[in-house]
């Protein structure tokens, strides 16, 4: 540092200037540097995931639809005589109505065997409705339940091909069963399903993917 009044080069600190004697003030005195204040890198938020009012509805109808397979879906009516022959084989009379869920089309495979060995055609295709039931079921409980736990979209496209898959099962069901004598028009699993899976397509593609909050 340097006197104010003469210029002379003097120590830091020091009271009084060695040259000329001049008072030095506090103003003149040098200040310690401050080392700077470093601050901490704040740790970044890891943004969430909304879930819409929309997706929770597309969910809800799935579930729906899964419960629809435990309603009948196909109702036989001993009304034609090879049925009526057949009512033997169950213990049963010759006019009769037996419902089946579509969780029991295996069953139903099974006893068209027997009622089939009596002259009654068709019904090959219960086992084949059953096996595309469960790959549908599958994939909307799997791909439902991944999206509610990990907010991911992969989980309600699967979701959504199930819910395909499981309307197009409800519309060729109910063409082979009202196309046969043998069966009656009570179609309650199959409207009930697809009414599910046309709503919860509806509003899991309003809702569209997870927008990040």
């Amino acid at each position: 540092m340097f006197c104010p009044k003469c210029g002379a080069q003097i120590a830091n600190g020091a009271a009084f200037c060695p040259k000329c004697g001049a008072k030095l003030g506090a103003a003149n005195v040098a200040m310690p540097a401050s080392s700077p204040v470093t601050m901490g890198t704040p740790a970044p938020v890891k943004p969430g995931v909304s879930v819409s009012l929309q997706s929770i509805i597309s969910v809800a109808c799935a579930a729906l639809a899964i419960f629809s397979a435990f309603m009948p879906w196909a109702t036989m009516d001993a009304t034609t005589s090879a049925v009526s022959n057949a009512a033997s084989l169950f213990g049963v009379g010759a006019s009769f109505q037996k419902s089946y869920t579509l969780a029991q089309f295996s069953q139903l495979s099974s006893d068209w065997g027997s009622y089939r060995s009596m002259g009654v055609s068709g019904g090959e295709w219960f086992m084949a409705f059953f096996v595309i039931w469960l790959v549908a079921l599958f994939l909307i409980a799997g791909g439902a339940a991944y999206y509610l736990a990990k907010r991911s979209a992969g989980g309600k496209r699967y979701m959504l091909v199930g819910l395909v898959v499981y309307a197009v099962l409800a519309i060729v069901c109910m063409m082979l069963l009202g196309s046969s004598r043998d069966f009656t028009s009570d179609f309650t699993g199959e409207l009930v399903c697809l009414f599910a899976c046309a709503a919860g397509i509806v509003f899991a593609i309003i809702a569209g993917n997870p927008q990040r909050a």
